[in-house]
């Protein structure tokens, strides 16, 4: 009787174990579930944030375009003909820069959010690409700045040392005749003596 006793005690304390341990097992899953779930929104909150600065990239790469076109077309305008300063140059060359960290933005965070401690890891990815695209746009910013304001004063230094148009003569030829050239001028009326007096 003991002996049935202390199987059925076993038995129950082996199911017990083996209940506890599906409990943690199942735990655990929806931890992991709910961790993935987390990290996968914190990659997309990234994104999106990093997709705001990608638009303004967009944006400043259309007007240093336009400006670089209106230097290319002043001389076909009429006006000087002019050489993009450096600071141009630079814009683009920063502009590149900024698309390849935007680019790269989706790769670094997945590779974040397989760290040994993912939430930090992707805050982190997030935070160092979004500090360089805002401080390279603002480099941008000024360097198109610098650009339109050198553009302008190009402008008006040609303005101002054009030289006024020619004013046209005030003593214009007379009109020609019906037969060609110009009329030929009218004698002066004969002057007649005043009678003599005796």
């Amino acid at each position: 009787m003991q002996a049935a006793i202390s199987g059925t005690t076993a038995s129950v304390m082996k199911m017990s174990k083996s209940t506890l341990l599906v409990s943690v097992l199942s735990l655990a899953i929806g931890a992991g579930c709910q961790k993935s779930t987390d990290l996968t929104k914190m990659q997309a909150e990234s994104l999106s944030t990093i997709k705001l600065h990608t638009d303004e990239i967009d944006t400043q790469s259309h007007r240093r375009e336009d400006l670089a076109h209106r230097i290319e077309d002043s001389a076909k305008n009429g006006g000087p003909s002019l050489s993009a300063p450096a600071t141009l140059a630079h814009a683009e060359e920063k502009l590149q820069e900024l698309r390849k960290i935007a680019t790269g933005a989706p790769s670094a965070l997945a590779t974040a959010a397989r760290g040994q401690y993912p939430d930090e890891e992707i805050i982190k990815a997030h935070d160092e690409t979004v500090e360089e695209l805002v401080l390279g746009l603002e480099v941008v910013k000024s360097d198109l700045a610098a650009t339109e304001t050198w553009y302008a004063a190009s402008g008006s230094r040609v303005a101002i040392a054009a030289p006024p148009p020619p004013t046209p003569p005030t003593d214009m030829p007379p009109p020609p005749t019906e037969g060609g050239g110009s009329a030929a001028p009218r004698p002066p009326a004969p002057v007649t003596p005043p009678p003599a007096h005796n």
